[in-house]
């Protein structure tokens, strides 16, 4: 039995086993989010990053089952089982389907990197729209995509990337980031221009992605806005420049969407909330969650943990009495804690013990229904 193989049969194993052995069903499933990211999960498993990103499509099937074997053991009650797995490229594929140069890194996920293929309005005339098949990542995408379904069959279901980016991300990576916002205050020609070439190359990479799976139009339910951050412009410049974008992709997404920025939306949360119907606000470590409460009074927010100053890198009772806090502000209205982006710190043992520390935490404050 090959080292596939036996991670099958573990899986299978647990799976049959979940009816009668399932761990105690947690109070704060699907209220608390928990985001481990590869790099530590790599540390957890004692596995080779490198090999995941750079290796076969049977190093990512292993990797990513021992992952969801390894949180129902540790954290029960964090993530369940289910019979999937996903050619997983890391965040570059975007900027590299839209031309920006991209390297393998040695024990970590690709990376985009180099000049920006737009520098002026000339290299946008004629410009054709990427290739599906063709453009950045997809190649090895796509290879590994059809590898996977004939190593697994029917039995899991072999997901396929989104697109993760908006509107302002696409131009971020077409133009730069310092050209783009540059052009939001000195040439708005050709900030549209960028923008609409971003937007017509999402809708085809949409399109022809439905026509490769053979599925309906793909719907995301989240607009990934990092770029959208108040050290960016100002609230006027954001509904006049970026706003009607945004609700481009919300109409192309079928109107149900999440408003998603890693950033620091304090300065732009009227704005933001006064754009579109939101199905839920993600509020960033580097944003305020008081007026996030105050500008979005009855859409579910998407609360966060700093990963390092409160949760890995911090006493315990610093994030128990951010976690309190948090709880606290937001008791009787519908939200969610996410403990997310979580990269190695102090070492896997001591890295897990705290997390396991802070789920217990989670589960022992939690307000009842």
């Amino acid at each position: 039995m090959n080292e596939l193989e036996r991670c099958l049969s573990e899986f299978a194993a647990a799976i049959a086993a979940r009816p009668s052995a399932a761990p105690r069903v947690s109070p704060i499933e699907g209220k608390v989010g928990l985001g481990i990211e590869r790099a530590l999960m790599a540390s957890f498993l004692d596995a080779d990053l490198g090999r995941y990103y750079g290796g076969t499509a049977e190093d990512q099937i292993i990797f990513q089952l021992r992952s969801q074997l390894f949180a129902r053991q540790h954290l029960p009650g964090s993530h369940g089982l289910w019979r999937g797995v996903y050619p997983d490229f890391g965040i570059a594929l975007t900027a590299t389907v839209l031309g920006v140069p991209w390297a393998p890194r040695r024990d970590q996920e690709p990376w985009a990197s180099g000049e920006p293929p737009i520098r002026s309005a000339a290299d946008l005339e004629g410009r054709p729209l990427p290739d599906f098949h063709t453009a950045g990542m997809m190649p090895a995408l796509l290879k590994m995509h059809a590898e996977m379904k004939s190593l697994l069959g029917s039995s899991f279901h072999v997901g396929f990337p989104g697109w993760c980016r908006g509107p302002l991300g696409n131009a971020f990576y077409l133009a730069g980031g310092e050209r783009t916002l540059m052009s939001m205050y000195q040439d708005t020609g050709f900030f549209h221009a960028v923008m609409r070439y971003g937007m017509e190359a999402m809708k085809k990479w949409f399109s022809d992605r439905a026509a490769y799976l053979g599925e309906p139009a793909f719907r995301d339910g989240t607009l990934w806005n990092d770029e959208v951050s108040g050290e960016n412009f100002p609230p006027a410049m954001y509904r006049e420049l970026v706003a009607p974008y945004d609700a481009e992709y919300v109409a192309l997404m079928g109107g149900q969407v999440g408003f998603h920025s890693c950033g620091n939306t304090t300065p732009l949360m009227e704005a933001i909330a006064s754009a579109e119907p939101w199905s839920y606000m993600h509020v960033s470590a580097w944003s305020s969650l008081d007026k996030a409460l105050r500008c979005f009074p009855a859409t579910p927010l998407i609360v966060c943990l700093h990963p390092y100053r409160e949760v890995l890198g911090c006493p315990l009772s610093t994030t128990q009495e951010r976690i309190r806090e948090i709880v606290g502000k937001c008791r009787g209205r519908k939200f969610t804690l996410a403990i997310s982006e979580l990269m190695p710190v102090n070492g896997p043992q001591k890295d897990l013990q705290r997390i396991k520390d802070v789920w217990s935490f989670c589960e022992d404050v939690w307000p009842s229904e």
